[in-house]
């Protein structure tokens, strides 16, 4: 992620644990999946590639914000207000990472962002998105083909799902340490950023995060900062 990136306020996150947790995120349009007693077979079918596999945030940041960037491809969806939403995240995109991002249909667009050097692939939806048309988005890929999944379902609010790198505890536990350290940061990939002025500074990886003591961790973030 660029080193300029531009942190929403959190307003949840987690580890998907269930087809209830990926349920309750409002990203899946409930309503497509069949009427009748395999409702709800189906939708754990489509579900399951992401249980325990799946970190989640829930993040309200405001799109209208990031300046006009031109040249906007040809992109035609019959979604109320998607071209809108799509364009205000063409812009958010382009202000912050290095990378491509490709517009087109079942999921809405696609691309790859540059992490130290390495180019992360996602994939991600405006508004919500069929069941079906998730699973043959990215569960099949999940974790390889694809790392990060972005739904955007308004000029303000995201939510993101990126697949678990290291042991799940790690995430866990590294969470769990960084309650209560008055700090913004975030999670990219498995690594664990501290934001300040503008700028993100590297803590560690989440493996090492979760194995640090209290008083090791303050110690850290007043060094790399």
């Amino acid at each position: 992620m660029s080193t300029t990136l531009p942190m929403g306020t959190i307003i949840d996150h987690g580890v998907i644990r269930s087809s209830g947790d990926l349920a309750r995120l409002g990203i899946i349009d409930m309503t497509r999946l069949p009427n009748n007693e395999y409702r709800m077979r189906t939708f754990d079918g489509v579900t399951r590639p992401f249980i325990d596999t799946t970190v989640f945030w829930v993040v309200q940041l405001d799109l209208t914000k990031y300046p006009n960037v031109p040249n906007f491809p040809i992109w035609k969806h019959v979604g109320t207000n998607h071209r809108y939403y799509a364009e205000l995240y063409w812009n958010h995109f382009h202000a912050v990472y290095t990378g491509e991002l490709k517009f087109h249909d079942m999921p809405d667009f696609s691309g790859t962002f540059v992490e130290d050097g390495q180019e992360i692939p996602f994939a991600g939806d405006v508004g919500l998105i069929s069941p079906i048309a998730f699973r043959d988005a990215i569960g099949v890929g999940w974790g390889d083909t694809t790392k990060m999944w972005t739904s955007v379902l308004s000029d303000q609010i995201h939510v993101l799902l990126q697949a678990i790198q290291p042991a799940d505890g790690d995430y866990q536990k590294a969470w769990e340490n960084l309650q209560g350290i008055n700090q913004d940061w975030h999670v990219c990939i498995d690594k664990i950023y501290i934001r300040r002025n503008e700028k993100n500074y590297l803590l560690g990886t989440v493996a090492e995060v979760a194995n640090m003591r209290k008083g090791d961790l303050l110690q850290t973030i007043s060094k790399v900062m």
